[in-house]
Order: C-alpha cells, then sequence, then structure tokens
C-alpha cells in the first residue's frame, strides 16, 4: 500500500511517498519507489495566503460596518428631525395657549360671580376663545412651513392696524400701553405677525417694569414697516442680547419662547427683530417687515 510521511528537520518540511512494486512473479513485493519533496515553500505560501485572507476579511468587516453606520444614520436622520419639530411644536403650542387660557379661566370665574358683568365677560369670552383658535391655527401653520410642506399665507395688510388690534385683545390691568401708529401696508401672514407683535408686547408688560410699579410701555409703528416697543425696565444686558432670541433662554423664569417665535416670524418674512436701550432706560424691541411697494 502507498503511503505518506511527512518529516522535519531544522529549517525544512519534508513529504515523502512510497510506491510499492511487484516482483516477477506478480506476487510478491519486490521493492518500492520513494519520492520526496521540500514542502517548506509550499507551506509558506499557504501561511501567507490565509493571513491575506484573514486581514481582507477583517477590512471587510469594517467597511460593512462603517457603510452601515452611515447608512443607518443617514436613515434615521428624517426621522429625529421630525422628532426635534413634534416637540418645538408641543412647546409652541403649550407657550402660546397658557396665557389665553388663563384668561379665560378668569373670565369665567368673573362670569359666575359678578352678575352684572356677567354678560360683558361672556362677550370678552367668545372673542378670546376665538383668538385662541387662530392661534392654534397659526401653530399648525408654522408647523407646516418648518416641515416644508406648506406656505405662508401672506397677504396685503395694514400694520398699523393689526398692532392696535392686538393691544386692544392683550390683558393690560394695571399696566399702560400707549401707542403711537402711522399709516403702513406689509405683505404678510396676518395670524403669525399677529402672535409676533402679542409676545413683544407680552414680554414688555411682563418684565419692562420694577418690581411693584406698573409697567410703561410705548409702541410705534413707522411707515417704514417698524414696529418699536419701548419700557421702562430694567433693559436687556449686553451679554443677553445675541442668546435673548434661542429657544427657551430665559432669565426670568419663562419658558423663553415668546421672543424666539418672534425672531422667527420676523425672518420668515424677510425681516429682522432688534433688540437695544430705549430711551425710557428699559429694552426696546424693533421688528423690522419690508412695505409693499406700489
Amino acid at each position: 500500500m502507498p503511503g505518506v510521511v511527512t518529516m522535519r528537520s531544522m529549517r525544512h518540511r519534508i513529504r515523502l511517498l512510497a510506491e510499492p512494486y511487484a516482483g516477477a512473479n506478480g506476487q510478491s513485493t519486490a521493492g518500492a519507489v520513494v519520492a520526496a519533496d521540500d514542502t517548506t515553500g509550499d507551506r509558506a505560501a499557504h501561511r501567507k495566503l490565509a493571513l491575506l485572507l484573514v486581514a481582507g476579511c477583517a477590512v471587510l468587516v469594517a467597511l460593512s460596518a462603517v457603510a452601515g453606520h452611515l447608512l443607518s444614520g443617514r436613515a434615521i436622520r428624517p426621522a429625529l428631525t421630525a422628532l426635534q419639530q413634534q416637540e418645538e411644536f408641543l412647546a409652541d403650542a403649550a407657550h402660546d395657549l397658557r396665557t389665553p387660557t388663563a384668561s379665560l379661566r378668569g373670565l369665567a370665574e368673573t362670569a359666575l360671580r359678578d352678575d352684572e358683568h356677567r354678560t360683558a365677560a361672556l362677550e370678552r369670552t367668545v372673542r378670546l376663545a376665538s383668538r385662541m383658535g387662530d392661534l392654534i391655527d397659526g401653530l399648525l401653520t408654522r408647523a407646516r412651513l418648518m416641515a416644508g410642506v406648506g406656505t405662508l399665507a401672506s397677504q396685503p395688510l395694514r400694520l398699523d392696524q393689526l398692532v392696535e388690534v392686538v393691544v386692544d385683545d392683550i390683558e393690560t390691568g394695571e399696566h399702560h400701553v400707549s401707542v403711537h401708529t402711522e399709516p403702513v401696508v406689509v405683505v404678510a401672514d396676518p395670524d403669525l405677525l399677529r402672535r409676533a407683535v402679542a409676545n413683544l408686547l407680552g414680554n414688555a408688560l411682563l418684565h419692562g417694569h420694577a418690581p411693584g410699579l406698573p409697567a410703561e410701555v410705548d409702541v410705534t409703528v413707522a411707515a417704514d414697516g417698524t414696529v418699536t416697543i419701548d419700557d421702562a425696565g430694567p433693559g436687556i444686558p449686553p451679554a443677553l442680547a445675541d442668546s435673548l432670541f434661542q429657544r427657551f433662554h430665559s432669565g426670568s423664569g419663562s419658558t423663553g419662547l415668546g421672543l424666539s417665535i418672534a425672531s422667527w416670524v420676523a425672518h420668515a418674512h424677510s425681516g429682522t427683530l432688534d433688540v437695544g436701550t430705549s430711551p425710557r432706560g428699559g429694552a426696546r424691541f424693533t421688528l423690522r417687515l419690508p412695505p409693499r411697494t406700489k
């Protein structure tokens, strides 16, 4: 029977093959043919090939992991963006609806306990409920615009009249608001612009006065499409001016969304919103919108 034997020396690996052959009578074995071959080079080449295959597999696995990470990141990015927009929408909704909801409750309580002013309170309740519906529509519109699935409902409107309506609708209480307007027409979304002006005025009434004193707020509408709101409060420190319009930035316990929403509305209408020092010593917010060209 043929046999294969592998022999090792100090430096070489030799493979031997023995093949017997029969004698003259065909029955007995007369001898064997032995072949020898040095397999050291073949085994080195085999080891090299094995190492190359292992290294190649490792590189392919690494590339697959990187590609999978990049592809999964691109696939999940729209979902993360949608989630962020949803969180912003809920935060904005809570901010915008908090004040009119509190006003509705106050009017309802007034109607319950004061028979003399019940009719007037109910009439204001109806107007405020209608305004809340407009606020909700505006929130939905803004969410659609930010998601890229809607457009501004822009139309020509009298900016001075819109500001006067906003001032009339806001509960000023003991505070005093003076309005000075010039006729001016702008092209804007009335609901969104109304929210921006209301947020700026509400901020002035809330923060634009010393503790225990009523606020004195001046609202001016110029013919060039500029709305200026001045208060006599402590003003805005220069270090906070740059971050004042960022979401959730506040220095006095509020959610900090009102000014960021107003800034977003201004830029959505190709306008600007700036803050500076008022001649009255407090803060001056300046909303600029391009007037309609005839």
